[in-house]
């Protein structure tokens, strides 16, 4: 049985390896990412900083090195900058994320497959992961700013494009706008950096998809003319109303221009099908399903050793009794659920690998309820005072391995159709 499913798991990893050496996707995701490090060096290279530092950087995907040469370390700021409680929001979005693109890899019309999955990338990554990182970097006393701020809240289009990416952003304000700035005044800076953005995004959308040259440039253009005039004397005499109207008009009305037809067909929709259309078989995916279903058990004992860690008893007797009795109700049925999960994995794994509503259902409720607690362990939790031995860094670690293997494989099961 382990050879059978050694074999095919090689064998669905050469086909996937063949499929990625000569998709246009994988060269834009190559493309992106070595414009993202090189942009990285040339911002860090501005500043001074140790290299724990600069690696620390590299898991940002912002622009801005400095909140991470100066460290906060006031405990009062530490815990402003964590804001808890808006850990559920990114996990939300970044799971609608994945739903859109599920959706879309269902979907026959390429052009509507693409569209979707490009706005559920986005909000998986932009506006799910990338804000997790932002709380995860703040609840460690790095004051970073989250990549997105609100922009559908942007009033303006200056206003949109200042909320929009501000990795970006401040990349472009520091290389670009600021220098041609001091020679040339704001309009030429203005438009400059809206060109250096547009070829930015023809190298990464254009040349993968080797169509649409020029095109993503002349969308960022358009967003810098239409700038220019919204601060113009007549641009200033617009109500309030008409101006996020026209906003809306410049930023959507363009937009095919900046994911043009190529794009979409040769890049996109391969890669939502790559992603929702892996030939992996049944048998292998009931064994990686049964294997999340044993890891339930496994997770079983180890939280067992939580109440002793966390000294529960001494700890509960300062709560009120129904407040006392409510944390072990809870407690209990977690556990139970957690028994039911790791039940119906184990026993029905060949079933839930094959599909159908009730199967997907199920997977998707895994996926999504470990993914919540796979959030809270870097966004909420901060055991450090308790993990005071190397046996117990090593438990709480891979306790987190272990929720991403069950978080990822059963996401996979609920979204891939074998």
């Amino acid at each position: 049985m382990i050879g059978e499913f050694f074999c095919e798991c090689v064998s669905v990893r050469t086909d996937m390896t063949d499929i990625i050496v000569t998709s246009a996707w994988a060269r834009m995701w190559c493309l992106a990412f070595a414009v993202w490090v090189a942009c990285k060096l040339i911002t860090w290279s501005f500043i001074r900083g140790t290299r724990s530092g600069f690696i620390a950087y590299l898991a940002w995907p912002g622009m801005d090195p400095t909140p991470f040469v100066a460290r906060v370390s006031n405990p009062c700021r530490t815990a402003q900058l964590a804001q808890p409680g808006t850990g559920w929001k990114p996990v939300l979005r970044g799971t609608s994320g994945l739903a859109l693109i599920a959706l879309a890899g269902s979907i026959a019309h390429p052009l509507l497959c693409g569209w979707l999955g490009m706005i559920g990338v986005v909000l998986f990554l932009h506006f799910g992961l990338f804000d997790l990182l932002a709380i995860f970097w703040r609840s460690r006393g790095v004051g970073v700013e989250p990549i997105m701020q609100q922009p559908l809240r942007a009033t303006s289009l200056a206003d949109f494009w200042s909320r929009w990416n501000r990795g970006f952003r401040d990349l472009a304000f520091r290389l670009i706008f600021r220098p041609v700035h001091r020679r040339f005044g704001a309009i030429i800076a203005t438009l400059a950096v809206f060109v250096f953005s547009g070829v930015v995004h023809d190298l990464v959308i254009s040349v993968p998809a080797r169509g649409g040259y020029g095109l993503p440039t002349l969308y960022f253009l358009i967003q810098g003319i239409a700038i220019l005039f919204e601060k113009s004397a007549l641009g200033k005499r617009l109500s309030p109303l008409v101006r996020r109207l026209t906003m809306y008009i410049a930023l959507v009305a363009p937009l095919p221009l900046l994911f043009h037809r190529p794009f979409v067909l040769r890049v996109i929709v391969p890669f939502i099908h790559f992603l929702t259309r892996c030939n992996m078989t049944i048998p292998a995916l009931a064994t990686l399903l049964r294997i999340g279903g044993v890891m339930h058990f496994g997770i079983l004992i180890a939280s067992a050793l939580v109440p002793q860690v966390l000294d529960w008893r001494a700890e509960l007797r300062k709560l009120a009794p129904l407040s006392r009795q409510l944390v072990w109700v809870h407690g209990v049925f977690i556990v139970l659920t957690i028994v039911a999960l790791g039940a119906i994995a184990t026993v029905n794994a060949p079933q839930l690998a094959v599909g159908g509503m009730l199967g997907r259902s199920v997977c998707a409720f895994v996926a999504i309820f470990w993914l919540a607690r796979l959030a809270l362990q870097f966004v909420l939790f901060d055991p450090r005072e308790y993990l005071t031995s190397a046996l117990l860094k090593l438990g709480y670690h891979s306790l987190t391995l272990v929720f991403a293997y069950i978080a990822i494989v059963f996401a996979f099961a609920a979204i891939n159709p074998l």
